[in-house]
């Protein structure tokens, strides 16, 4: 049996509540809609959009419906024609009187339109203009397009009308640079170009009754007589069905209408007129509202934008006030303040052009340019987001043809490239995420992964903690929670390359090496590698190991979670044997690892693969922990430099620091210093007494530290580090000076910091290379022997808890482990402590490496609140240290051969240029790119008048050869004796 009428009741801008069984809606505003049963999902969003009075092309609808079913109710999508059928086989078998539909806005991202592919086809290497030329057909082809197209309707439109082409033409009428297909204009149906160069006129309504046969020129005239009718007469109407050839109006008189309807049809083919086929007219004297609101439902912005054309086109400015009184005069109703402002707007763009119609204008405007001028180069920049990852057009960056050849300084423009000019290195750089920021992605920072809090909450009972003091992780239980800088850690990432495991910065490379591992961590570098096997029974593992069993909960796969840990291990009063001493030592070191030293990304688990290597707690000591930390570092940057990768897990608080100890950009301030500590002496960290020595990374724990002016956003890092000079970086930290105080585990290892071998972490196998960063150590750098980072290993994870033997797996890289002292990297010349740019080492570095990683143009927007508006110089920065560079080394080398018989003037102008070039690079700390030393004392005024008399000498001979005359002789004298006096003058 058919239902018509059928309520169906709509809350909206509320919340749905689920207790149980039971489903309500909270703060909801209820309203009814009445559909039939043979009615679509379609024509259901339609009628609910029009009750919202929202525009579809700017929302969508998420409709939740209250489904009964035996034991109560449940909420289930209505998102299609097949859950619209279940809502009906309800109503049937429960016989329910009403359904309730709960309904969520949404906006949804506009439609691409013709700029967006035409933006696609250009950065496809296709010409835009080309590959779309303008026909007949094709016209047509698009006119249909727009016809058919619901997504320009009046965002208070009641009608639902899916035809728009007036609009929709008049929208593409804009006056703008003549380009090919403008020329093409004449070729296209002559109505089409009377409505694309034209205004369609809207009919006025005459004050009568309509009539079956009367015919509009469009849909759009149509509906808006419709409109005007109704406003005239104090009633409402609603349209039922809107379709490319047929449209159907009704009265919407609330609660009963009337059968005032009028249906309309486009019988013609060759135009766009609608005819009145049918009219059920007029409305019954019921269907006029008794008391007139101020403002009617069926004014919408649409209507009113037409009828103050005339008054926005002669005054733009206009006040809404005044617009609202015209409304007024004109129809008795008082549109609202925001419905005024939109029909305003809506008129200025009907007028003068809206931002979509210029969009779709610019391709062709710039393909104008490239085919009128010769060599010009257009590069468009997009960004890439929203649920879809659809990429919108950012901006737009021309050069002229004429102007790039006529630009001599060629070399200026090869430090707008960024890198690498030699790609035989840097390989992967088309997968980095530099690659993505120069060309426009605004990559946000990096998420970071860790449990640092976690180890911050775990209470260590007092015999763990004396136990773990005789081991190497002893300076590790000093740590506490220090907070981790993602925009430094990022910058940072952005300049890590996985094909030589070193940081590109603007003056060569540096990592973390070895040495940075035992003196801020305090970890052993000697000993076997951290691996082992992955063959599972965990369950069986924990309870041998640690004597408990975790929970189904607490345990999956080989991933146990560090709450369980922290629940059954921590701060236990008694400790029996000297096997439960064992488990729970075991349990803080697992602990450990998980929150500081190989943290992974899940942020609350711990692999339980290291628990065998825990076994033996007598022979810990005999395994390199610190190498196997700095393997898992390594792998994590690596993997976070693809431009795939949010986040980034391991152990981040070596990285930072490592960059705190070395880098001055991001680093804080200590406002209350440390104390050294003493051996012997009880130090107090929280609730805990601990005793012994710390390693150096424990100097920027326990302290004030300031972060005022250094917490300063990725952006900003980012174009610091672009412009970091060599004064900036600090190659060698560990002084005599700072190891003096520092735990003897610290330079135990000293003669391993320099080894060329991999770094073992069960699957994580990564090369070391301290041959690339010799500075660090106190050598000069040379150019080093590329070594393999092997981008096979690097594919190589435990997902999926792959089952097997790391130790056979990599049985190659552990014996070049332990054979790891015959590749030591020899010492070589001492470092001065600054790099000349004529050193053959700079030379090829600046040829292979990312120069710069701030895309040109780029501003800081208003997440970073203490840094409006900033805007990066790194570019501004390169270009003009080479500047100055180029002229100093010409203008010094044009003074060095230059010619006796030269103009003075000529010659300090010259002479002035190189001085300012050099004071230039001076100032901006680069000044060991030209091996510029202090300068000497000034030169006796005797030097200056010798040089000048050997050059009157010379020109006085010239002239005795030119001229035979005395006289002439003489004067040549006198007036090269003026020219000597006032040259000295200058150089004095």
């Amino acid at each position: 049996m058919e239902k018509t009428n059928y309520p169906l009741c709509c809350y909206s801008n509320g919340e749905i509540v689920v207790e149980g069984e039971n489903v309500s809606y909270k703060d909801g505003e209820p309203f009814f809609v009445f559909v039939n049963s043979n009615h679509n999902f379609d024509e259901l969003t339609s009628l609910i959009c029009e009750e919202l009075e929202v525009n579809r092309s700017e929302f969508g609808l998420d409709i939740k419906m209250k489904y009964p079913n035996a034991r109560g109710y449940k909420v289930l999508s209505l998102n299609n024609d097949k859950s619209l059928k279940a809502l009906w086989a309800s109503v049937y078998q429960m016989n329910a009187s009403s359904m309730d539909l709960y309904i969520s806005l949404i906006p949804i991202q506009q439609p691409r339109n013709l700029f967006t592919n035409m933006l696609n086809q250009a950065m496809r290497g296709e010409n835009p203009l080309l590959s779309a030329p303008f026909s007949s057909n094709s016209v047509d082809q698009e006119q249909y397009d727009l016809n058919s197209n619901d997504d320009e309707i009046d965002e208070d439109e009641d009608e639902l009308l899916m035809n728009e082409s007036d609009d929709e033409c008049e929208d593409l009428v804009t006056p703008s640079a003549p380009t090919i297909e403008f020329s093409r204009v004449p070729s296209i149906d002559l109505e089409y170009v009377n409505r694309w160069c034209g205004k369609v006129d809207v009919p006025c309504y005459d004050g009568g009754e309509f009539l079956v046969g009367q015919r509009f020129n469009n849909k759009l005239g149509l509906s808006q007589y419709v409109r005007q009718y109704h406003i005239e007469r104090n009633q409402t109407f609603k349209t039922t069905e809107s379709k490319p050839l047929t449209v159907t109006f009704k009265c919407s008189r609330k609660p009963s209408p009337c059968d005032w309807t009028l249906r309309a049809s486009n019988k013609e083919a060759s135009n766009d007129s609608f005819t009145i086929v049918t009219y059920k007219g007029p409305h019954n004297t019921s269907c006029v509202v008794d008391a007139p609101p101020l403002d009617h439902p069926n004014l919408s912005n649409g209507f009113i934008a037409k009828h103050i054309r005339t008054v926005v086109d002669a005054d733009w400015g206009v006040k809404i006030s005044n617009l609202r009184a015209n409304i007024l005069t004109q129809f008795n109703f008082e549109p609202s303040y925001m419905k005024t402002w939109h029909a305003k707007q809506k008129a200025m763009a009907d007028l003068y052009g809206d931002w979509k119609g210029s969009y779709a204008l610019l391709p062709r405007y710039l393909q104008a340019l490239k085919t009128t001028n010769p060599g010009t180069v257009v590069k468009f920049a997009y960004k890439v987001g929203g649920p879809s990852n659809v990429r919108v057009f950012d901006r737009v960056f021309w050069a002229f043809g004429p102007s790039i050849r006529g630009f001599d300084c060629n070399w200026a423009f090869n430090y707008m490239d960024p890198g690498p000019d030699d790609g035989t290195i840097l390989h992967l750089q088309s997968t980095h995420r530099s690659q993505a920021i120069w060309e426009g992605e605004e990559l946000k920072p990096l998420t970071l992964r860790g449990h640092m809090k976690a180890f911050k909450a775990f209470k260590v009972p007092e015999a763990v903690l004396t136990y773990v003091n005789n081991t190497q992780f002893r300076g590790i239980t000093r740590f506490c929670y220090v907070p981790l800088d993602a925009d430094l850690i990022t910058a940072l990432v952005e300049r890590w390359r996985q094909e030589t495991h070193t940081f590109h910065l603007p003056f060569g490379e540096a990592t973390v090496t070895l040495q940075d591992v035992a003196m801020l961590f305090g970890l052993r570098i000697s000993g076997r590698p951290v691996t082992g096997s992955s063959e599972g029974g965990w369950q069986h593992l924990c309870v041998r190991l640690l004597g408990a069993t975790p929970s189904i909960k607490a345990i999956k796969g080989s991933k146990l979670k560090l709450t369980w840990l922290h629940d059954n291990f921590q701060n236990v009063a008694n400790i029996n044997s000297q096997y439960q001493l064992h488990c729970h030592v075991r349990a803080y070191l697992l602990y450990l690892f998980g929150a500081l030293l190989f943290p992974d990304k899940s942020g609350s688990t711990v692999s339980l693969i290291y628990l065998p290597l825990l076994e033996n707690l007598d022979q810990i000591d005999d395994i390199s922990w610190g190498s196997g930390v700095l393997a898992c570092l390594y792998r994590n940057l690596c993997k976070a430099t693809k431009v795939d990768c949010f986040e980034i897990a391991g152990p981040l608080l070596l990285l930072q620091l490592w960059s705190w100890e070395r880098v001055s950009i991001g680093r804080p301030d200590i406002v209350r210093s440390r104390v050294p500590r003493q051996a012997g002496v009880a130090y107090p960290l929280g609730n805990q007494v601990l005793t012994g020595l710390d390693p150096l990374g424990c100097k920027w724990l326990r302290v004030q530290r300031g972060f005022k002016d250094h917490r300063l956003g990725l952006v900003v890092i980012r174009d610091l580090l672009d412009k970091m000079v060599e004064l900036q970086f600090v190659w060698q930290p560990y002084t005599p000076s700072v190891v003096q105080h520092l735990s003897p585990i610290c330079v135990q290892d000293q003669a391993e910091w320099t080894v060329i071998a991999p770094l073992i972490c069960f699957e994580m196998v990564e090369w070391h290379f301290p041959n690339r960063c010799t500075r660090q150590f106190g050598w000069q750098q040379m150019i080093p022997e590329m070594g393999s980072t092997c981008t096979r290993l690097h594919g190589i994870s435990r997902k999926g808890d792959w089952s097997g033997n790391y130790e056979t797996m990599h049985q190659e890289s552990i014996a070049k482990w332990e054979n790891r002292m015959s590749n030591i990297v020899e010492p070589g010349l001492p470092f001065c402590g600054l790099t000349s740019f004529e050193d053959e080492y700079f030379e090829w570095y600046n040829a292979i490496t990312r120069r710069i990683i701030t895309p040109l143009s780029q501003t800081v927007n208003d997440d970073y609140e203490d840094h409006h508006y900033y805007y990066p110089t790194a570019a501004d920065f390169q270009i003009l240290t080479q500047t100055s560079m180029v002229t100093y080394n010409t203008t010094e080398q044009m003074i060095s051969n230059m010619p006796d018989d030269i103009p003075l003037a000529q010659y300090a102008m010259i002479e002035k240029m190189r001085n300012m070039s050099l004071n230039s690079l001076v100032n901006t700390g680069q000044g060991h790119l030209i091996n510029y030393q202090e300068p000497r004392p000034p030169s006796p005024p005797r030097y200056d008048f010798r040089h000048l008399a050997h050059r009157q000498q010379v020109m006085t001979q010239e002239s005795e050869e030119a001229e035979s005359s005395q006289r002439t002789r003489k004067k040549g004298k006198k007036r090269n004796q003026k020219i000597c006096i006032r040259f000295q003058i200058c150089v004095g």
